[in-house]
């Protein structure tokens, strides 16, 4: 498994790059990722209404008052959600405010009770991702070899340590040697790739 420290970081661009056995591999920002709001799940999904700095917002889920009467209608629970606002965003439930300035109440991640066996354990996860998310770790991870006939490449990857055993991945599957097919007919022999 790669490490961070196995890699180069450019100091322009900020991307990691490793060449090993011939072997390129990239680590860099993605910065076309898709938001987790993106993905359309409706089982459990996070509506934020604060106007200036992170609004997310679903049918029927515009606003606080709208989102207790849609929640109460389709019969999901609401669990409260708070943002810390200070040279970058970070959500967190209930209690846990890491400060107690710029910080405050923004929305509700939104879970369906029928459909999500631990909602608290869901919500924490899906907040634990929006964080991943704001804070731009979300990498493209690449990889070639001059010999292989494609790239691996994969973009959206949530987190290094992720993108660290995505690029492990690449550089296993590119490093093998290889081989060519030798095929035999009764009358010739020829390579096929």
């Amino acid at each position: 498994m790669f490490k961070h420290a196995d890699f180069t970081q450019n100091p322009n661009t900020g991307a990691l790059s490793l060449t090993r056995n011939e072997v390129n591999v990239q680590i860099e920002r993605d910065v076309y990722a898709e938001s987790p709001d993106q993905w359309g799940n409706e089982d459990i999904f996070l509506v934020a209404f604060h106007d200036r700095h992170f609004s997310v917002h679903r049918e029927g889920y515009h606003s606080f008052e709208g989102a207790l009467a849609t929640a109460k209608e389709e019969g999901k629970l609401l669990v409260p959600v708070f943002a810390h606002i200070h040279s970058g965003i970070m959500l967190y439930l209930r209690a846990n405010n890491p400060c107690p300035w710029d910080s405050g109440f923004v929305g509700y991640v939104v879970v369906d009770p029928n459909e999500v066996p631990n909602p608290d354990a869901a919500a924490e996860a899906l907040v634990e991702t929006w964080n991943t998310y704001c804070s731009g770790d979300v990498y493209v991870v690449s990889a070639d070899h001059p010999r292989a006939l494609y790239e691996e490449i994969v973009g959206g990857v949530y987190g290094l340590d992720a993108a660290l055993e995505t690029a492990h991945e690449f550089y296993e599957k590119l490093a093998q040697p290889i081989q060519p097919m030798l095929k035999t007919c009764p009358s010739q022999v020829y390579w096929t790739c």
